[in-house]
């Protein structure tokens, strides 16, 4: 009994002192820098709960007044650029010179959907975090997805439960097991409430950097898309034909899409929002941008939250070919072509 007793001691010394630790002395950067560590969130989704909290942390440390949420896909997360290379990056280095106070932090990832927007804004809620200033950025094919959301099924059912039950009941969602639902719940309490189990993954990748570092492995080489002789070949595919399907899109009160863009304008009434429609390589994709049917859907796009009176930015045929990596992802220049636009237009509205 008595080893058993100073084993419980040990355990329950140990827990704390790792709370304490991961607390007050792990650096929120290794949670946030500039976005969500998308290789530790892949792994493990309850970690968006945990760089939420970073950003709140940051904003209570260095006092800061005013901010943007950015949420979006893997345009907006600034996939294939570095954290220092992407959208919301140079607006911050951009607000650092015009010596304004503004600040951007980045909560978008990549295969997101209308749902998982919705609810990383109710997360934000959920912490105390602002939302009265968002930029949400999505592509063409992501507003007629027939899945509501990619990732964050769990936290909808917690945050919006009717939401949650209304896609199901469609058959949008499917529910998982009574199992499923318990091991769910058991993985989340514990990373949400043990330190040393829900930053394990950002400790992991710490360590991870610092030995790629130390063995001078290099980053992947940033190129633009006309120097990848595969990319044509694999956007003929029949399974990438969809993202740019000229089919008609449907944006009725039925899609599941425009049911959380409804939610997510109800949401932001009398806030700040905008929305960003992504540019795509029209010279990578003529075969297919330059159908009627595509034209007619990016029309009705536009014509959707002009009656929502929702404000809609469309970058198509506004950023240089040269300037993508892909169909719809760019290099450092593109994005901060992006940034450079976005910030004539916020600097407007200060």
């Amino acid at each position: 009994m008595k080893i058993l007793r100073k084993a419980i001691i040990f355990l329950i010394i140990f827990l704390i002192s790792t709370e304490v630790i991961f607390a007050y002395a792990f650096p929120a950067r290794y949670v946030y820098n500039q976005r969500i560590t998308y290789d530790v969130f892949k792994d493990n989704v309850y970690s968006i709960e945990l760089a939420v909290k970073a950003i709140k942390q940051t904003i209570s440390r260095e006092k800061i007044n005013n901010y943007y949420i950015f949420i979006g896909d893997s345009v907006g997360y600034g996939t294939p650029c570095p954290p220092d290379k992407t959208i919301s990056s140079y607006l911050n280095a951009i607000s650092k010179k015009e010596g304004k106070d503004i600040r951007f932090f980045n909560l978008a990832l990549p295969s997101t959907m209308f749902g998982d927007y919705y609810t990383i804004l109710l997360l934000l809620q959920k912490h105390g975090v602002s939302i009265e200033n968002v930029i949400l950025n999505f592509s063409y094919w992501e507003i007629n997805a027939k899945t509501p959301t990619y990732w964050f099924n769990h936290y909808l059912k917690e945050l919006d439960n009717d939401s949650y039950n209304e896609m199901v009941e469609a058959g949008a969602i499917k529910e998982d097991s009574l199992w499923k639902k318990i091991k769910s719940e058991i993985y989340h309490f514990a990373n949400k409430n043990i330190g040393i189990i829900g930053n394990s993954g950002f400790v992991t990748n710490k360590i991870k950097s610092v030995s790629n570092n130390l063995l001078r492995e290099s980053n992947p080489t940033l190129s633009v898309w006309s120097s990848k002789a595969d990319l044509i070949n694999a956007m003929t595919k029949p399974e990438n034909k969809w993202y740019f399907s000229d089919k008609k899109f449907n944006l009725n009160e039925s899609s599941v899409q425009i049911y959380f863009i409804n939610k997510i304008i109800e949401l932001q009434k009398g806030k700040n929002i905008t929305f960003i429609l992504n540019a795509v390589n029209n010279q990578l994709l003529k075969s297919e941008t330059a159908k009627q049917g595509y034209k007619d859907n990016v029309n009705a796009i536009e014509k959707l939250f002009d009656d929502k009176n929702a404000k809609l930015i469309n970058y198509n045929n506004k950023v240089d070919y040269k300037l993508f990596s892909d169909h719809v992802h760019l290099l450092p220049d593109g994005y901060s072509f992006i940034a450079q636009d976005l910030w004539i237009k916020i600097d407007k509205e200060i």
